[in-house]
């Protein structure tokens, strides 16, 4: 696979600023992702998340209601066409009230996400 070598991306996050953080490593910077802990977290927001679509998402025992998400929240995400519409425009803001994430050396990281991989398969 080849990419173009750019050091000024167009996106923050993007193949620039991944390059950027290797030619760093590569100085001695340690490669550190977030934990295993900030993935599932995600995945578990976004599955909440998803449980608060229309048409169970407003009312006072409502999902977005235990999410947090309130009318003027609500309105702000606008008509959304369909679930994935919803959780694309609802993460965001739950995530703006999450901690920053937890980082761990690459190797470390990667061996947690394979056993929480795992942990989702065998739950689901």
């Amino acid at each position: 696979m080849m990419v173009s070598s750019r050091h000024t991306g167009r996106v923050s996050g993007g193949m620039a600023t991944e390059m950027a953080r290797r030619a760093r490593v590569l100085d001695g910077e340690p490669y550190l992702l977030p934990e295993a802990a900030h993935w599932r977290a995600l995945v578990l927001r976004r599955n909440a998340a998803a449980a608060g679509v229309p048409p169970r998402r407003t009312g006072p025992g409502g999902a977005c209601a235990r999410l947090g998400l309130g009318a003027a929240e609500l309105a702000a995400l606008g008509d959304c066409p369909n679930d994935i519409a919803f959780v694309e425009r609802a993460d965001p803001i739950l995530e703006s009230r999450s901690p920053p994430a937890r980082t761990c050396p690459l190797d470390r990281a990667l061996a947690d996400l394979d056993a929480l991989a795992l942990s989702l398969r065998d739950a689901a």
